[in-house]
């Protein structure tokens, strides 16, 4: 038995102490194994040897198990022949056995090293090798005829080889992965197309020509006939219109009361304004009042009246909107605006520039000034002081301009009010 023992030891590098050979030939009754704590010489349960003190249970870590049973030793007498002759035979297999575990000693070295066992006795059952490779594992104690098996690899190393009989099973963990993490930023910036990126529509200049009226000198002088005496002892009576205020003007009858018109031109491609305004001044202070056109003739003192009147062409005519005429006010003032549009048509597009065609139409407008006195007044001091040359002037403004921003989205929204008719607008 002891020799069975022996060569299975030697195979895992480990050997018997050579005192249990010295006390089998002295012929002592001695067992293999420590008897238990209570010295009554039974022999102890078989011991297990195990290979890695870690607790596999329920992990993929495991142990080898190698089960050696020890019997109890059969009683002998000391110095019997039958005892020595066994003792020599043993010591000479023991011998034996102990070279050829040097031998194998440095072959399983590396087997050792790697925590791989060798196979499991035949007797052994894997199921109970399992059992005990469960349980927890404790160190059994070097004495007479037993050695101490220990774990040659930490039991709270990371990775663990294991054994069962020939098969080793992968390294598995021992612990979790610490989870980790990782994060980013990125940052988006807006843009919008630049003019590299883009080839848009080039559009002509517009073109802005404006042809103010033509004034001649001694267009808007006027005579004051409250008393009608032109009409009345006239030279040329019938060329006047029985009016109480004359202006020179260019029909059959040659004395109206309203004067020839100022009309101005819009040559351009876009819409044009013309502000239109009327000042009467009275420079030698004469007592005179400023009225309204419609309600001059009833005043009891001196007065006069002017209005602005909207003009447009019928062909080369032109159309008098005396209806719609703007009188001056207390302080002598009237004005109005006229819109006269563009026309992008009458001009072609050559080499980026709108060049005007040679049968261009032009939309043109303008204006004129009606003027009427107070009959009932006495006049008497005013005669005298215009035969000495003073007078009272009519100060007449106007101008053309293309609209202003306000003015465009005005007209865009609609806040604005517009005839047609007249081309009066107004803001």
């Amino acid at each position: 038995m002891i020799e069975s023992i022996v060569k299975k030891l030697g195979k895992l590098k480990y050997i018997l102490v050579a005192a249990v050979l010295l006390v089998s030939v002295l012929g002592e009754s001695s067992a293999i194994f420590a008897t238990d704590a209570a010295g009554d010489g039974a022999s102890n349960q078989p011991e297990e040897t195990v290979f890695g003190g870690t607790d596999i249970s329920g992990s993929s870590e495991a142990a080898v198990v190698v089960e050696t049973t020890s019997e109890p030793a059969a009683e002998s007498e000391t110095g019997t022949d039958e005892d020595t002759e066994a003792s020599k035979e043993t010591a000479e297999d023991a011998t034996e056995s102990e070279e050829t575990s040097d031998a194998a000693s440095d072959e399983n070295t590396e087997v050792i090293d790697a925590n791989i066992s060798t196979d499991v006795p035949a007797e052994t059952d894997e199921a109970e090798a399992i059992e005990a490779a469960k349980a927890e594992p404790s160190e059994v104690a070097a004495e007479e005829g037993n050695t101490l098996l220990t774990d040659v690899v930490p039991t709270n190393a990371p990775y663990t080889t294991a054994v069962y009989g020939d098969m080793i099973t992968d390294l598995v963990p021992t612990h979790a992965p610490v989870q980790q993490s990782v994060s980013g930023e990125a940052i988006g910036v807006s843009s919008t197309p630049s003019d590299e990126e883009l080839i848009l529509p080039v559009r002509a200049a517009d073109v802005v020509s404006m042809v103010l009226p033509v004034i001649p000198e001694g267009m808007f002088d006027y005579t004051l006939d409250p008393l009608g005496l032109l009409y009345e002892y006239g030279v040329e009576k019938e060329k006047y219109d029985g009016s109480s205020l004359y202006f020179k003007g260019d029909g059959e009858i040659l004395y109206t009361d309203t004067s020839a018109p100022a009309i101005a031109k819009n040559k351009s491609s876009v819409p044009i304004l013309m502000y239109v305004s009327i000042q009467v001044e009275n420079p030698y202070g004469w007592d005179m009042d400023y009225k309204n056109i419609n309600e001059v003739a009833a005043d009891e003192k001196p007065a006069v009246g002017f209005s602005l009147i909207p003009v447009t062409l019928s062909g080369d005519t032109p159309v008098y909107h005396k209806d719609k005429e703007v009188s001056i006010d207390e302080n002598g003032h009237a004005e109005f605006v006229l819109y006269l549009p563009g026309d992008e048509s009458n001009f072609d597009e050559i080499g980026g520039n709108l060049v005007e065609k040679a049968d261009a139409s032009w939309f043109s407008a303008g204006f004129a000034v009606r003027g009427a006195c107070g009959e009932n007044g006495d006049w008497t001091d005013i005669y005298e002081k215009s035969a000495d040359g003073e007078n009272i002037t009519l100060h007449i403004s106007y101008r053309m301009a293309t609209l202003t921003e306000s003015q465009t989205n005005a007209m865009e929204s609609g806040l604005y009010s517009f005839d047609g008719e007249t081309c009066v607008i107004g803001f």
